[in-house]
């Protein structure tokens, strides 16, 4: 589930009206007193999140519309846990971490490619060198060898 800093935030504010009243509420009522400044759409987005979520946090358990809802027992211990909030902060950090690991996946590539290129431009002098010692090391050898 991708949600947004806003989203967490007001869904933990359904979450704790729901818990706070205690009694069935439908979706008009939440976007009039919690959101009155966003659309109905915008409040219907986030009761579809609500209604997505598993383990459940709304009744009824089948057939959930937006007239009427409200929450589980297990919504006080999801907002104890941090609530849709520590949800998103998590998302946010594991997103961070992988922007991260690509930017150095990108910065070792480079260097990667520099050595790379430097090793294709120096590998003939190096072979010739290596011959060259070679030819030496065999020359000295015969010559100890005979003498």
């Amino acid at each position: 589930m991708e949600i947004h800093e806003k989203q967490s935030t007001q869904l933990d504010e359904i979450l704790r009206h729901l818990v706070n009243t205690g009694k069935p509420t439908d979706l008009k009522t939440i976007n009039t007193e919690l959101f009155p400044d966003d659309s109905y759409e915008s409040c219907l987005s986030l009761f579809y999140i609500l209604k997505e979520y598993y383990p459940s946090l709304l009744y009824p358990k089948t057939d959930i519309d937006e007239e009427l809802f409200w929450a589980t027992e297990y919504v006080k211990a999801f907002l104890n846990e941090g609530g849709f909030s520590k949800i998103y902060k998590n998302e946010y950090e594991k997103i961070k971490r992988q922007d991260e690991k690509e930017n150095l996946d990108l910065e070792k590539l480079k260097y990667e490619v520099k050595n790379a290129k430097r090793i294709y431009k120096t590998y003939w002098l190096t072979f010739t060198f290596a011959l060259i010692a070679l030819a030496v090391s065999l020359f000295n050898l015969i010559k100890g060898f005979f003498n």
